[in-house]
């Protein structure tokens, strides 16, 4: 599969072109025109090899069409297909630049401060952090890792990243969080918020709060 890109730009719209090729069976010419119509297949023999419903072109096709796309394909037998499709999408009139995704060097040195109540989890954090040259600070309790963010912000020498577990006994990553934003003097910092169960309440809840990322632990 290659990548997206951009082939038509607009004040308020941009047209995408997206190719994905495999690498399988091909298919003949005369068996192409009618792949995007539903429940066909190139290959509909009862002993055939590889399976499949025959929905997934025309239910991609019409997608696209619902879009104001187009999807096309080329193949030849032995050496694969490239599905290519067209499409158009509306700018936001606020949307913004995406900031630059940091790389493995923008890591290194980085105070992290890490709030969980487990000892097993402070240390595979403080692994992994240590791995990218970070520098890790651990907290057991959402009390004493309010105090560390106070202190660290009092002395100069604020945390730039938090990784916050949700689920502790007594002050939970949920207080935590909304003590930090109701503090302006902590706010800045951002907040990584880790949790054991999928909570689809609680991811909701961080995204209005501000939360930037929240990761369900494997």
């Amino acid at each position: 599969m290659r990548g997206c890109s951009l082939t038509a730009a607009t004040n308020d719209r941009v047209r995408l072109h997206s190719p994905f090729r495999d690498t399988g069976i091909g298919i003949a010419l005369d068996q192409q025109g009618r792949l995007f119509q539903e429940f066909q297949q190139a290959q509909t023999s009862g002993n055939r090899l590889y399976g499949g419903t025959g929905l997934g072109l025309a239910l991609s096709k019409s997608i696209v069409t619902l879009m104001g796309g187009t999807i096309g394909l080329k193949s030849l037998p032995g050496e694969g297909t490239t599905i290519t499709f067209h499409v158009y999408f509306d700018l936001s009139p606020e949307s913004q630049p995406a900031p630059p995704i940091p790389s493995e060097q923008d890591l290194q040195g980085m105070l992290t401060l890490i709030i969980d109540d487990n000892a097993t989890n402070r240390t595979i954090l403080s692994e992994l952090t240590r791995q990218w040259k970070m520098k890790p600070h651990m907290c057991d309790s959402g009390e004493t890792g309010l105090a560390e963010l106070s202190q660290s912000r009092l002395g100069g020498n604020p945390y730039p990243l938090l990784l916050l577990d949700e689920q502790m006994p007594g002050m939970d990553g949920m207080e935590v969080l909304d003590r930090i934003r109701r503090n302006p003097v902590l706010r800045s910092v951002v907040i990584m918020m880790l949790t054991s169960s999928d909570q689809v309440k609680s991811a909701a809840r961080c995204r209005q709060m501000g939360v930037e990322t929240y990761l369900i632990n494997p």
